[in-house]
């Protein structure tokens, strides 16, 4: 424990946000990029490029070439249809405004995108000198594409993923302001592991971390360029082997100038995780978490109180709904206070989780298949999600809906209650059938 408490202290040490790294060769860019500014696509209108009319190349040509390449991991298929997803639904007065489980018809194929001289901004999109930018994943319907490009060029920074689009007014297409932008040049082969909502941590657990499926195909003295905004990350990593050396911090106010990218596509982009991540998840629990699950455990969220973002979504009565949990036997428990290794046990050791939805609940994927779950809701944005990443994991699980101080959701994390009496009755027509 000692050690990876060290590696979480040493990957503090790189909030500095350095102009330069260990990969970084800051001389060399004058001649290899003409200067650090982006005049090579300043100015220009920058539309999408498709990964999938790249080259359909073998893995094992992509590190080794300048040309733009895909290889194809999991072909494109349907979803499973699924009749039922939750156990119960318990609706809130007034009920929550409509909310749906349901899938797309296809599932994105997955893969690995390779681009030369491309620079990376935001979260995850990749930037070409032929104008044409890509993300990390392909859109199978055309409706999903005008969804997710609309975004890109949107004030507000949780939709614009920080990139530094602007609008045209020609769809999904760009021009680019770089003025609030740093730059790095990244001279060699790098592994992007960076992907949508990249400074979130639930994010982390389902978009990126599987990343590493693809990642583990691919020379394993590639460097790693990756988003690192939260403490656990590099332990997360070096628990499935990946050296804390190999990793290069990929801050969002920089511009990497990489000379090769290779891109892993996000695995998961419905939160309905396929059988290679709930494969890689449950390697990871049968490696370090229990084997026996026997606890009852309650997913805290005081700990948020004094955040910026999630911490206006707290559970203004929480410690009545606490003593009434531990009368039936629930222990209390804040994820984010435990190490990486700590959380794969508390959870991989519930039989039973009450919590409210958020970040911490992404750590059912270290769960076992069958274990119960209340989850508690009080806005509609992400219900849908979190249905189907339990759904997907094999859980028992029902929607407990909480009573938001407002009705308004056009700004999301809002204080809610929970109606005890409510919970009580729940409780106990959920548990005896536990067991």
């Amino acid at each position: 424990m000692r050690y990876l408490e060290r590696l979480s202290a040493a990957w503090r040490g790189y909030r500095g946000h350095p102009d330069t790294s260990t990969a970084v060769d800051d001389a060399a860019t004058k001649d290899d990029w003409g200067s650090l500014e982006g005049s090579w696509f300043q100015g220009r209108t920058l539309s999408y490029a498709d990964p999938m009319k790249y080259r359909d190349s073998p893995l094992a040509d992509l590190v080794g070439s300048d040309k733009d390449m895909v290889w194809i991991d999991t072909p494109a298929e349907p979803y499973p249809v699924i009749a039922q997803y939750a156990s119960f639904l318990d609706r809130a007065t007034p009920p929550l405004p409509p909310y749906s489980p349901n899938l797309p018809p296809l599932k994105p194929c997955s893969y690995v995108m390779a681009r030369s001289d491309v620079a990376l901004s935001g979260y995850r999109a990749f930037v070409g000198r032929d104008g044409h930018y890509n993300l990390d994943e392909i859109f199978t319907t055309p409706e999903i594409e005008r969804i997710e490009s609309a975004r890109l060029g949107h004030p507000e920074v949780y939709r614009n993923e920080q990139i530094g689009f602007q609008d045209t007014d020609v769809p999904a297409s760009f021009t680019m302001n770089i003025q609030a932008k740093k730059f790095i040049a990244i001279n060699e082969t790098v592994i992007c592991l960076g992907s949508n909502e990249a400074p979130n941590y639930g994010s982390f657990i389902f978009r990126m971390f599987p990343k590493l499926l693809q990642a583990a195909r691919l020379p394993q003295e590639l460097k790693i360029l990756v988003p690192q905004y939260f403490d656990n990350l590099v332990p997360f990593l070096e628990l499935v082997g990946i050296a804390p050396e190999r990793l290069i911090p990929q801050y969002l106010d920089h511009i990497y100038f990489i000379k090769r990218a290779i891109v892993p596509s996000m695995r998961n982009r419905d939160l309905w995780l396929d059988d290679e991540t709930l494969g890689f998840y449950d390697a990871i629990r049968g490696r370090h978490g229990v084997q026996t699950p026997t606890r009852r455990i309650y997913i805290s969220r005081r700990g948020f109180a004094g955040s910026l973002a999630a911490g206006r979504r707290v559970m203004t009565n929480e410690s009545e709904v606490i003593d009434l949990l531990e009368g039936f036997g629930f222990e209390v428990v804040e994820p984010e206070k435990l190490s990486p290794l700590e959380q794969i046990k508390l959870f991989s050791s519930a039989k039973v989780i009450v919590g409210a939805g958020g970040s911490a609940m992404f750590n059912t994927v270290f769960c076992h298949p069958g274990t119960s779950l209340i989850d508690i809701e009080a806005e509609p944005h992400w219900v849908g999600g979190h249905m189907r990443l339990f759904r997907s994991r094999g859980l028992r699980f029902g929607i407990f809906e909480g009573t938001p101080s407002v009705q308004d959701f056009s700004t999301p994390h809002i204080p809610f209650t929970v109606d005890p009496v409510r919970l009580r009755s729940r409780l106990e027509s959920f548990l005896p059938s536990v067991g």
